[in-house]
């Protein structure tokens, strides 16, 4: 019964040995991984991206969010991906968007672009599901992990809306 709060469930879920494992290949990140909704970025030879609601991270050392991830202990889980993105072919995709401003435009949506991800992915877990169906991440990292949190919590595409409206009020 407790695993029907999960939409998509992490098998072996591991705490983050160490930071450096994250400064090379290509991840999948997954921040406030306990929350609903999620929040999602990527990760390219520890150079971090994500679209948020007041605009976007671009090239950002992935040291200095998994600092912040850690100072704030945020839940949050990290895949490694199967993929060969270049950091150039990301910023590229990322200069498309200006900022998240709901479910059309959230997070997912540069992602979605990036070469073999899913486009018709509407939400995380259909992400999610694509990746394993196509063996496109082998590992996945936590950090700050909480007992019985092992996976994506389910949402609805309405909660993606009211999550970005409600930072669009809060920073006015």
């Amino acid at each position: 019964m407790e695993q029907a709060r999960f939409d998509f469930v992490f098998t072996e879920l591991v705490e983050l040995p160490n930071s450096n494992i994250l400064t090379s290949q290509n991840w999948l990140c997954i921040l406030h991984a306990n929350k609903i909704p999620p929040h999602i970025g990527v990760s390219c030879n520890g150079l971090y991206f994500s679209l948020k609601a007041k605009g976007k991270d671009l090239n950002v050392s992935v040291n200095k969010v998994l600092k912040l991830l850690n100072d704030k202990k945020i839940t949050s889980y990290f895949l490694r991906l199967n993929v060969d993105w270049k950091v150039e072919e990301i910023n590229k995709i990322y200069q498309l968007f200006d900022k998240a401003t709901g479910q059309k435009t959230s997070c997912l949506s540069p992602i979605k672009l990036l070469p073999e991800m899913n486009e018709e992915a509407q939400q995380l877990v259909d992400l999610l599901n694509f990746l394993k169906e196509n063996q496109l991440y082998d590992l996945v990292y936590g950090i700050n992990l909480q007992e019985g949190v092992q996976g994506i919590l389910h949402y609805t595409p309405s909660a993606i809306e009211k999550r970005i409206s409600l930072l669009h009020a809060s920073r006015r």
